[in-house]
């Protein structure tokens, strides 16, 4: 447990850039996404959003299926027997 957190020994060691963020440029402006990455960012983004409108319909969802099958959360017991 007394090893060293980086190769050089300092724990305050800085890292290099990923691959898919591009180093700024002489002006200090960076060069954009990769290719690579913007379809990673869509993926993400798309899968976030498909996650929150299916959370969303099964809580709609939820009182009406209750009502539908005469279900309620009255008749049961939170002990087991």
């Amino acid at each position: 447990m007394n090893e060293p957190a980086t190769e050089s020994g300092h724990p305050l060691e800085t890292v290099g850039v990923p691959a898919g963020v591009a180093a700024p440029d002489a002006t200090g402006r960076g060069q954009g996404m990769t290719p690579k990455a913007r379809w990673a960012l869509a993926i993400t983004s798309i899968a976030v959003f498909m996650v929150t409108l299916d959370n969303l319909v099964v809580t709609t969802a939820i009182p009406v299926l209750r009502e539908d099958l005469h279900a309620g959360l009255s008749g049961r017991s939170t002990r087991t027997r």
